[in-house]
């Protein structure tokens, strides 16, 4: 709705999974970034394209639910020149990127940020607009480096699925002689060079948004391989479970993302049940499948085995640096020892949560411990049901401390 963040604490983790040469996945989330929206949720999927190597796509889903104005924002390269292209058939010109008949004022000093009548100060400054109406349709973007001494054909192609809205393009100041040097640290230099900007607006009242946009880098030596992106329609399902496949050169990859409780997808011989699942299909065999907090995973014959996740009540909190053997935390339940290497979210009272890496679950007189190795929890009990932050700004949370362990299966194809 044309106004900054609110958010006190930047979000908070729901969901990591560090690629090791395999599909690394964060998920994050702010329940207090916009007072009139419910649901602002950013989910990032990266998909190594090789067996080895650097290849790889990223897949970006974006959730958002409440509000009247939702955008979607990607800025293209700010340190190169570049020649942009792209299959959008532009419809109509605007001198910014502010509301048609806005009056606005730009800054007259350093400590002056301008004024837009109430609206986005920052869209004032992009210029050379072109838009376009965008219904139930996909796009594609791609830029290519030009500079010479640079490593040839460096570029990135940009997939978005199907949306209803206005896609907007300009040029914005791209600060790159902010970046040379310090020496041109200043304001007068910031409008030296342009990049770029995209931003796709969708209006209306309670509006739903689901953003889903793939982006994949190139250069002489690592081809692009995606051609295709499809965001699928599956029946029966939250409108913001995420169904996506994606063509390739060789290969076609299915992604699904559970928005919160699982869901259930039969797509091409696939059966899903779960929180987030991936399978790579290649000459009809499933050469790679990856499930996270999934009951069921399977293609043909193939299958993720069984599904270790939990959830649970955090009892207390283990401190070295209090006096405890361990960092760790004191849990109703004792998760599989399997999970070791994987990671424990911890769900605070007022919503907030926290990650920690899991370096070992043990049972010692029949307490069941999540040991967090060299990690500080960060906050301890002071009370029943009743936490404080060891450091600062030593926040005081009152209510149930819970956790949870998604478990991550993978199976590759000999």
């Amino acid at each position: 709705n044309q106004r900054n963040s609110q958010s006190r604490d930047g979000g908070s983790i729901l969901r990591f999974v560090p690629s090791d040469n395999s599909v690394g996945v964060m998920r994050a989330f702010d329940r207090a970034a916009y007072s009139d929206v419910d649901v602002y949720d950013r989910e990032l999927v990266y998909v190594p394209v090789a067996k080895a190597g650097p290849e790889g796509y990223i897949l970006d889903i974006f959730r958002v639910s409440g509000g009247s104005r939702h955008e979607y924002a990607l800025n293209m390269c700010a340190d190169h020149d570049y020649e942009l292209t792209t299959d959008i058939k532009w419809q109509y010109q605007s001198e910014t990127m502010l509301p048609e008949g806005v009056k606005y004022t730009k800054p007259t000093g350093e400590s002056d940020s301008g004024n837009a009548s109430g609206h986005y100060t920052a869209y004032m400054f992009v210029k050379d607009v072109q838009s376009a109406e965008l219904k139930d349709q996909p796009y594609k973007i791609s830029y290519k480096i030009t500079e010479d001494g640079l490593i040839k054909n460096v570029g990135l192609n940009i997939f978005g699925t199907d949306n209803t809205g206005e896609l907007l393009m300009g040029k914005v100041p791209s600060m790159r002689a902010t970046r040379k040097s310090t020496t041109y640290d200043l304001n007068d230099q910031c409008d030296d060079y342009q990049m770029d900007k995209m931003v796709l607006r969708r209006e209306g009242e309670n509006l739903d948004s689901c953003f889903v946009t793939l982006m994949e880098p190139f250069s002489e030596k690592y081809k692009a391989t995606v051609t295709d992106v499809e965001k699928l329609s599956i029946k029966g399902v939250h409108e913001f479970d995420i169904a996506v496949k994606v063509t390739g050169e060789g290969f076609t990859d299915y992604i699904f993302s559970a928005y919160q409780e699982d869901m259930e997808v039969m797509v091409d011989n696939i059966h899903f049940k779960g929180q987030f699942g991936y399978v790579r299909i290649q000459d009809r065999k499933a050469v790679v499948m990856q499930s996270l907090n999934a009951d069921v995973l399977s293609y043909d014959n193939a299958y993720v085995p069984k599904n270790r996740s939990v959830s649970g009540v955090i009892k207390d909190v283990l401190v070295e640096t209090e006096g405890d053997e361990l960092n760790g935390f004191v849990t109703d339940v004792k998760p599989d020892e399997g999970l070791k290497g994987q990671y424990v979210i911890v769900k605070h009272p007022d919503h907030t949560y926290t990650g920690y890496k899991i370096k070992g679950i043990v049972e010692n007189g029949g307490v069941c411990i999540i040991d967090i190795g060299d990690a500080e929890p960060g906050f301890d009990f002071v009370g029943a049901e009743h936490t404080k932050m060891m450091y600062y700004p030593h926040k005081e949370r009152k209510g149930v401390t819970e956790f949870t362990i998604e478990d991550t299966g993978i199976v590759r194809a000999e």
